[in-house]
């Protein structure tokens, strides 16, 4: 259950929630791939996997792409182009002007490409 920083998604993030083989009831996160966010599960208290953290931001932060950690960065040119980032603060792909040279990878051209890389919470 590390909140360590990685490029790529680690794989362990791409498996089903496992709820594991005792019978306590401690409310745990996980990663949905299929939706793109953390959720919330009911963890047994012994077994399961690795997708499985304490608190949703361990899951963000170790789960989510790093792209969608970057801040939105406008770029220093004068262009006027409409584009989406993700802003990790309020959890949502929201717009910004781009100014068409630099900036970063938290860029997209439209809201489905970027709720499809960093989802919705």
């Amino acid at each position: 259950t590390s909140s360590a920083k990685f490029i790529f998604r680690p794989q362990f993030c791409n498996m089903k929630k496992e709820a594991g083989l005792c019978r306590a009831s401690v409310p745990m996160y996980y990663y949905n791939q299929r939706q793109g966010k953390c959720l919330q599960f009911i963890y047994g208290g012994c077994g399961g996997n690795l997708n499985r953290f304490k608190t949703i931001e361990g899951c963000k932060n170790t789960c989510k792409d790093r792209v969608c950690s970057m801040k939105k960065k406008p770029g220093p040119c004068w262009g006027y182009l409409l584009r989406y980032y993700y802003n990790n603060s309020s959890g949502k792909c929201e717009t910004f002007i781009y100014g068409g040279c630099q900036g970063n990878r938290n860029r997209f051209r439209t809201m489905q490409e970027c709720q499809k890389k960093c989802g919705q919470q």
